[in-house]
Formats: structure tokens, C-alpha cells, sequence
């Protein structure tokens, strides 16, 4: 375990952080690091827990990051991430936190994120994201948050989302829908 949260830890995630094979937890939150994500983090198959949120990370959350096959919690909110959501993130079969909102991520909402049957949280408001909301989102069973208010969706709202299981909440506010 690594925990550095809420310091005035600066400067660049380090790549070798990828070759600590025995790292399970890595948190590294509130503190004032900048520069891109390393993809070397990737590696870190045991990892459980990725929680880099409220920094000043840039560049795109790297395609890797669908190699951590024991994941359950990825939390990367309050950068300054862009790009795509990799599809890669659909291969995580644990994953249950999926934490992006408040950075600039654009594109589409990938297909393979309906996927993670064990996602209970899927929170990606405030970014640039567009497309339409994935009808399959309502038949995660597992998911009670879903956030992706104030991005640029447009459509319908899926009428699988009524199928979300009863004390779950959706905010889809703020996007063309």
C-alpha cells in the first residue's frame, strides 16, 4: 500500500511506480502532481485500488489500464485528463468505482463499459463527453450512481435505466437529452 493523500507531493507520477509488481493500493489524491499518466502503472496487475484524483494529471488515461484485471476502484477526478475513455476499462471484471468526472474527457461513452457487471459507481459528469447514453447501462444490476450530468450526450434517455435497481440515482442533467 501507498497512500499519499491530501500532501504537497509535486512534480510527475513516477513510471517506475509500474514495477512495484506487490502494489495493491495505490492513492495519491489531493495533492499537486502534474504531467501525464504513466502507462508503466498498467503493469500493476494486483493492483485493487488506483485512486489519483484532485491533482493536476494532463494527457489521456492510458489504454493499460484495461490489464488490471484486479481493479475494482479507479479514481481519477478533478484533472486534467482528455481524450477518449479507453474501451480497454470494459476488461476490468472487478471494477466497481469508476471515478473521471471534472476533467476534459471527450468522445463517446465506450460500449464495453456496459459490461462491468460489478459497477456500482460510474461517475463522469463534467467533462466533454458526447453520443448518445448507452442503453446498455441499465442492465448493470450492481450500479447505484450514475453521473453524467453537464456533458455533451444527446438523445433519448434509455428506458433501461428504469430497470436500475431501487435506491440507485441518475443524474443526466445538463446534457441534450
Amino acid at each position: 500500500t501507498l497512500r499519499l493523500q491530501m500532501t504537497r507531493l509535486s512534480g510527475t507520477l513516477p513510471p517506475e511506480l509500474g514495477s512495484i509488481r506487490a502494489l495493491d493500493d495505490l492513492k495519491i489524491s489531493s495533492a499537486l502532481l502534474s504531467g501525464t499518466v504513466p502507462a508503466e502503472l498498467g503493469s500493476l496487475t494486483g493492483l485493487s485500488a488506483l485512486d489519483i484524483e484532485s491533482n493536476k494529471l494532463s494527457g489521456t488515461i492510458p489504454p493499460e489500464f484495461g490489464s488490471l484485471g484486479s481493479l475494482g476502484a479507479l479514481m481519477l477526478a478533478s484533472n486534467q485528463l482528455s481524450g477518449p475513455l479507453p474501451p480497454e476499462l470494459g476488461s476490468l471484471p472487478g471494477l466497481s468505482v469508476l471515478s473521471a468526472q471534472g476533467n476534459r474527457l471527450s468522445g463517446r461513452v465506450p460500449l464495453e463499459l456496459a459490461s462491468l457487471t460489478r459497477l456500482s459507481v460510474m461517475s463522469l459528469q463534467d467533462n466533454a463527453l458526447s453520443g448518445e447514453v448507452l442503453e446498455g447501462l441499465g442492465g448493470l444490476n450492481s450500479l447505484r450512481v450514475l453521473q453524467l450530468g453537464r456533458n455533451a450526450l444527446r438523445g433519448t434517455v434509455p428506458g433501461s435505466l428504469a430497470k436500475l435497481a431501487g435506491n440507485a440515482s441518475a443524474d443526466l442533467s445538463g446534457n441534450e437529452l
